[in-house]
């Protein structure tokens, strides 16, 4: 047991050296701030639009809006029928 931990701090102070370094190293470097190069609330609106438009097409298909379009041409069709 007393391995595993020494193994464990030394695992930890490694990694503790190596963020110092990165650390160092990154705040060295000036890197200017060109915002967002995705429009991503655009491409989620884009998502959005065509997540529901795939609804629409998977309840036409599973009839839920052909019985309600059929439901409204019942009655023209039985005026045209009657004259």
């Amino acid at each position: 047991m007393p391995f595993l931990l020494g193994s464990i701090q030394q695992l930890h102070d490694r990694v503790t050296q190596l963020c110092a370094e990165y650390r160092a190293l990154y705040e060295q470097l000036n890197i200017p701030d060109v915002g967002p190069r995705v429009d991503w609330a655009g491409i989620l609106d884009q998502k959005m639009v065509t997540a529901a438009g795939f609804r629409y097409i998977s309840q036409l298909l599973q009839g839920q809006i052909l019985s309600t379009i059929a439901c409204r041409a019942l009655p023209s069709h039985r005026v045209l029928s009657i004259m």
